[in-house]
């Protein structure tokens, strides 16, 4: 009995070890939600979320903010409106773009009927992959260096007087 309640226990807290996605469940203010964050394999990068309500209520929306604490920034970003997915009336989407590597907070916040609610979800933004670069010519034509050009034709201006600490004193077109 003892090994089963274990390995059970064992089951459940090692659900998520090694992945790179976030998982919670619990409230925003009034209303019960599950959120889903899959975190992008590439900082910067979207990270895509999903919020479930899991109590049937009338929601008007639902705005995920990712929260960065850094000083240098006077305010955060206006939040994004996360978009319901057809054919299910209580899951929402979003995007969100995760800018520099580090602990982030995503702001769900819930609005409806209930009232307002906010939920902070703790997120870690970390590379998990490195893309490769493409061998392409992003240059336009028009910015190409063109083989460079002969000179004219003809005697070249060459200073006239002497050099005197390593100056010239006068060119042939400044009198």
């Amino acid at each position: 009995m003892k090994r089963a309640a274990l390995l059970a226990m064992w089951l459940f807290l090692c659900a998520h070890v090694g992945s790179p996605d976030t998982y919670f469940e619990g409230t925003a203010g009034p209303y019960p939600v599950r959120v889903v964050i899959r975190n992008p394999s590439v900082v910067p990068g979207l990270a895509q979320i999903s919020v479930r309500l899991l109590a049937p209520y009338v929601v008007r929306r639902v705005l995920v903010l990712p929260v960065f604490w850094d000083p240098r920034t006077a305010a955060p970003p206006p939040p994004d409106l996360a978009q319901r997915v057809a054919g299910d009336s209580m899951l929402y989407s979003s995007a969100l773009w995760l800018m520099s590597r580090g602990s982030y907070g995503v702001e769900v916040t819930v609005e409806g009927e209930a009232g307002t609610g906010r939920a902070l979800v703790p997120v870690m933004a970390v590379a998990t992959s490195r893309l490769a670069l493409q061998k392409r010519n992003l240059c336009p034509k028009s910015a190409r260096r063109s083989p460079p050009r002969r000179p004219a034709p003809g005697p070249s201006p060459r200073p006239t007087g002497s050099l005197s600490r390593g100056r010239l004193r006068s060119w042939p077109w400044r009198h």
